[in-house]
């Protein structure tokens, strides 16, 4: 997520927009919306890697991703800049 601290607003709204949270209270999302952190991370940055445990989950709001599998492509997204 690319918003910075301060705009727990544009958090809280940016979250209403995904599928995923949609049906959650404000409430929640304001709850979920503080226990998120922004990255802006370089081309290229690995966020996990096969086989590893997770322990994280990410929202992408800007840019591109890829998932691989053995080495060979399973998905890839790009989204851009919301306005």
């Amino acid at each position: 997520m690319t918003i910075r601290h301060g705009h727990h607003d544009a958090k809280i709204d940016m979250l209403a927009s995904i599928e995923i949270f949609r049906h959650c209270s404000p409430d929640e999302l304001s709850a979920i919306a503080a226990a998120c952190t922004g990255l802006d991370l370089p081309a290229g940055k690995v966020l996990c890697r096969q086989g590893s445990i997770g322990v994280e989950f990410f929202v992408i709001t800007e840019g591109e991703v890829a998932v691989d599998v053995d080495g060979s492509l399973l998905y890839s997204y790009i989204t851009h800049k919301r306005q």
